[in-house]
């Protein structure tokens, strides 16, 4: 038996992988966005690409400085993750708030998540008007995974966090 899906059909292709988007502002304070709303789109160039809400700091500070990261967090993070997604950057330094770790890219002045299982750094390529949102497509600069779970694809159980709507997060398992 099926029903119909009016709110939140877009939950339908849930679960995602999730990402902490860093960006830095224009007085060089960065800023976390959590988001499931990402995927690749070009190989050559390499392309990802993330959908932001057109209001959120991250999405103001990308283009202005043209730049962000891609990290994946691991499930030992979920706290940040959700602590994240709870609150706007305009209003909270969710850095100092959140007692959020950052290291420093290789490529790219945007800070990397500390701890996070692995990282694209980016150069804004391109964005895209998409109803309330963006879509932010960067070029991927420099690309970071842990050798402990990443050889061409993630392999043995990666600790990598999943977004199933709402407030709920999980993991999933490969066949």
């Amino acid at each position: 038996m099926f029903k119909e899906v009016k709110k939140y059909s877009y939950r339908i292709i849930h679960p995602k992988l999730v990402a902490l988007i860093s960006s830095l502002d224009d007085n060089n304070r960065a800023n976390i966005c959590t988001v499931a709303w990402i995927m690749p789109v070009s190989i050559d160039p390499p392309l990802v690409a993330v959908a932001l809400q057109k209001k959120h700091k991250t999405t103001d500070n990308i283009l202005k400085t043209r730049e962000f990261v891609v990290n994946i967090p691991q499930v030992q993070q979920k706290e940040i993750v959700k602590k994240c997604g709870s609150v706007s950057g305009w209003e909270v330094d969710k850095i100092s708030k959140f007692n959020i770790g950052l290291g420093n890219s290789k490529n790219i002045s945007t800070p990397r998540v500390s701890n996070s299982v692995a990282y694209l750094e980016c150069q804004l390529h391109a964005y895209f008007e998409a109803g309330d949102h963006y879509i932010i497509t960067g070029k991927i600069v420099h690309a970071e995974a842990d050798s402990r779970y990443f050889k061409n694809m993630w392999e043995d159980e990666p600790p990598l966090l999943f977004h199933f709507g709402s407030d709920f997060y999980g993991v999933i398992k490969r066949l």
